[in-house]
């Protein structure tokens, strides 16, 4: 990853031209003839960083009094440039020797005495690497070197060419509509944001080079993106899920404002487009959104740390908060009880939301101590699954239906065996508003095993309640 780089000024590059050649003359006059040979010109386009392939267009002329064979020129171009393979054309010069991605050695076949010019041209292409070169030496150092050379000890003819200009992108997520998303409600909840992607430098971006990255958390997902561009991921993860939107031509043609109807994403163009978000939970809502670009294998943006934007949301400060009183009857008596007769206690809890939100999943788990999970050799009591009513605010009686239950002992007792009867039952209220209050019905029964039985004083199993839950939409409380 190379850190963006925002250049808008024209950059200088450095680049090293060496010439050698062999003239068919004598040794003593070989330094003289290769000083006569020299680069006339060395024509450079501006370049654009991750850009087309641009031309250069090297000139050499011999000014001696003799032809000369056989002549070598090596171009040593700034690191971050590439040149093209095998593209060199004209004057029949080859290419010899490639080293690296930047130095190339070249061959002129021949040059005529008094004046014999030769032209030729080769293509490049600016990378990554062009950013960290003019971070690293500064656009005011960075020069064209042109040297003609006979040997490693003789330079002569030394050229230093006017300054190219490099143009670099400057992509931007520059603005975010409800970019901190205050919610009146909460979760779950969908809402839309406008986001818009704007190249502020002064080079363009080629289709398929530039990416558009939104990174949720996990209570946080894009439903949909519009409007729909040719390449979209929706990639979801237990961590929260991430878009990316691949720009192609068709997207730049189609969707780019202030485009002038090329393919090319070009400065002050923008794209614009609406992403629906969903929100599920309740923390860590942050989105994170970067614009990069790139090319030849390498992102020239850094997609983390400061070049990302956030996006986040806040919740309404509501939440319920439950509690519970009981009316609980336990059974005393001090008179005989025949073998199978039933003695019906009526139990009721009532729950009241005292917060500002809505409570859910409410789980209410009433159960029996004493002779119902701790049998006695006389004595049992169970709760009837089928009483159970509930009223809201006091209004009209509901049924209810368990969602869950624990079998008492039931052996030997004086109901019908193989009826289950249950020691602890579940129910489940789905929801209940703030200010709102509940009152949850039902029967507790006891009897006798098959014998008869005449108490002193005793106490039969009593109603009591295991810890409940609910949810408030962003966790599970116990009360």
């Amino acid at each position: 990853m190379h850190q963006i780089l925002n250049f808008k000024k024209v950059v200088v590059l450095f680049s090293l031209i060496i010439i050698g050649c062999i003239a068919f003359t004598s040794n003593a006059d070989a330094q003289i003839i290769s000083s006569s040979v020299q680069i006339t010109s060395v024509n450079l386009h501006s370049f654009n960083a991750c850009g087309n392939a641009d031309t250069i267009k090297v000139t050499v002329t011999n000014v001696s009094s003799s032809a000369i064979n056989d002549c070598n020129v090596r171009v040593k171009m700034p690191f971050g440039f590439n040149y093209i393979n095998n593209s060199v054309t004209g004057g029949g010069v080859s290419q010899q020797q490639l080293i690296g991605t930047d130095s190339i050695i070249f061959n002129i076949p021949s040059m005529a005495a008094l004046g014999g010019t030769i032209s030729f041209y080769f293509t490049a292409k600016v990378s990554c690497d062009i950013l960290t070169y003019i971070q690293n030496f500064g656009s005011g150092n960075i020069k064209n070197r042109v040297d003609a050379f006979w040997n490693t000890n003789n330079f002569f003819n030394r050229l230093t060419t006017s300054a190219i200009p490099v143009l670099v992108p400057s992509v931007s997520v520059s603005m975010i509509t409800n970019q901190n998303y205050s919610s009146s409600t909460n979760p779950p909840f969908t809402f839309t944001r406008t986001i818009r992607v704007t190249n502020g430098g002064n080079g363009y971006i080629l289709p398929n080079s530039l990416k558009f990255l939104d990174a949720n958390t996990a209570n946080i997902s894009i439903q949909s993106v519009s409007p729909s561009y040719s390449n979209i991921n929706f990639n979801g993860g237990t961590n929260g899920d991430s878009t990316i939107i691949n720009f192609s031509a068709s997207d730049i043609i189609n969707h780019a404002q202030n485009d002038d109807g090329d393919s090319l994403f070009e400065q002050n163009e923008y794209f614009e487009f609406i992403e629906t978000v969903q929100v599920s939970g309740c923390t860590n809502l942050i989105s994170n959104m970067v614009a990069y670009w790139g090319c030849l294998g390498n992102t020239c943006t850094s997609t983390t740390n400061n070049n990302q934007t956030s996006a986040s949301v806040t919740l309404p400060n509501l939440f319920p908060s439950l509690s519970i009183t009981g009316t609980l009857q336990r059974s005393y008596h001090n008179k005989c009880f025949s073998t199978g007769k039933h003695l019906l206690r009526s139990q009721s809890y009532k729950v009241k939301n005292t917060g500002n939100g809505t409570a859910t999943n409410i789980v209410l788990t009433p159960s029996i101590v004493g002779a119902g999970l701790n049998v006695s050799t006389t004595l049992a009591s169970w709760i009837d699954t089928a009483s159970f009513y509930l009223s809201y605010n006091n209004g009209p009686l509901v049924k209810m239906h368990p969602i869950g239950a624990t079998s008492a002992i039931t052996s030997g007792l004086a109901f019908t065996p193989g009826n289950p009867k249950f020691a602890q039952v579940s129910v489940k209220i789905n929801s209940l508003l703030g200010g709102d209050s509940v009152t949850v019905y039902y029967n507790m029964v006891d009897t006798l095993r098959p014998n008869t039985y005449c108490g002193q004083n005793d106490t039969w199993g009593g109603a009591t309640l295991q810890p409940s839950t609910y949810q408030n939409y962003c966790n599970t409380v116990t009360y």
